[in-house]
């Protein structure tokens, strides 16, 4: 059997606290961790990941986000509510759609790196992206990259002063 959907599939497992490996065939993880409260570290993404779709909505125990692969195109709300998450990865230009992904992410800090070409088609491939983010005490998230739209999701920070954009 080969595996290449895992929707859902570890949804409100909120006692899981490590993740499986991913086998290589995966190319849809939409809400695979999402509700996984317990879960404190990300599994690898395997290159043949294209959909990551609300991946770890809720997941306040996970500090660390996964290296996201080349091969992604939606991450849309991939890390909505992550408040214990204090590193974003980096985000690939293959990236066309990151409404809601860093929504809620209260503790991240440091560098924000998106090199993501947004899909125009679609309204606001960025919206509600830094709401909320960033917004506990001692944080300062610092986006750059070469994503055309980087003024346009710095403003989803809706004034938040932790939040800047590179110079």
């Amino acid at each position: 059997i080969i595996v290449t959907d895992m929707g859902c599939t570890f949804s409100g497992c909120t006692c899981l606290t490590q993740a499986p490996e991913i086998p290589s065939s995966v190319t849809v993880m939409v809400s695979t961790f999402s509700g996984c409260t317990g879960l404190t570290q990300a599994p690898e993404i395997p290159s043949s990941v294209t959909y990551m779709d609300r991946t770890f909505y809720g997941c306040t125990g996970l500090t660390q986000a996964p290296e996201i692969p080349s091969s992604v195109t939606d991450m849309g709300g991939t890390f909505y509510g992550c408040t214990g998450l204090t590193q974003a990865p980096e985000i690939p230009s293959s990236v066309t759609r990151m409404n809601s992904t860093f929504e809620g992410c209260v503790s991240l800090t440091g560098n924000l790196i998106i090199n993501a070409t947004l899909e125009k088609i679609l309204r606001d491939p960025w919206e509600d992206c830094l709401s909320d983010a960033a917004t506990n005490e001692g944080c300062n998230l610092v986006l750059s990259g070469s994503c055309p739209d980087l003024q346009e999701i710095y403003k989803t920070a809706n004034g938040n002063p932790n939040v800047t954009i590179k110079k």
